[in-house]
C-alpha cells in the first residue's frame, strides 16, 4: 500500500499509460527485487511439521510468481504463528475453554498468533479481498501462430 491506502502500481503500468516519471517511479524495490527461482529451504531450526508448512506456503506463493527473497522473513513469521495458534487451539480442545472458572490462557495466545497469521496472510493474498490487489509477474504465453508469423 502506498500513501493514503492506494495500491502501488508496477512500473510497467506507468510506462504503458505514459505517466512514468523517473524521479517518482525509479528505484522501487518492487522493480529490482526478483522472484525466487526455486522454492527455498526452510529455516534450519524448523522441525518437520514446520518445514512441511513452509514448503506448502512457499509453493503456493512460488506458483503465483510472487515469492521474493525479501519475503522469506514474513513467511517464517506466518509459519511460526500458524503453529502457535494451532497448538494453542489443540490445548484448548484438550483442556477445555475454561480452567478454574476462568478463560483458558491459551485463548489469548491463540488470538494473538491468529492476528499475525491473518495480517501476514493478507499481505500474501491468502484471503479473497487481498488477492484482488496482488499483481503477479507476467508469464508471457507464446502463441504458436504468432511465433510462426514473426519467424517467417
Amino acid at each position: 500500500m502506498a500513501r493514503g491506502g492506494q495500491n502501488v502500481k508496477p512500473l510497467k503500468d506507468h510506462e504503458a499509460k505514459g505517466n512514468y516519471r523517473p524521479v517518482r517511479h525509479e528505484n522501487r524495490i518492487q522493480e529490482i527485487s526478483k522472484v525466487v527461482e526455486s522454492i527455498p529451504k526452510a529455516p534450519k531450526y524448523f522441525d518437520k511439521r514446520h518445514a512441511d508448512k513452509w514448503a506448502e506456503v512457499c509453493k503456493n506463493l512460488y506458483d503465483l510468481t510472487i515469492l521474493k527473497t525479501v519475503d522469506l522473513d514474513l513467511v517464517e513469521k506466518y509459519v511460526v504463528n500458524w503453529f502457535v495458534s494451532h497448538d494453542a487451539w489443540m490445548e484448548i480442545q484438550k483442556e477445555g475453554i475454561t480452567q478454574d472458572g476462568r478463560k483458558h490462557p491459551a485463548i489469548n495466545v491463540m488470538n494473538d498468533a491468529q492476528k499475525v497469521v491473518i495480517t501476514v496472510g493478507s499481505l500474501f493474498g491468502f484471503n479473497p479481498r487481498a488477492r484482488m490487489g496482488i499483481k503477479t509477474e507476467e508469464k508471457k504465453a507464446v502463441d504458436p501462430f504468432e511465433q510462426f508469423l514473426t519467424n517467417n
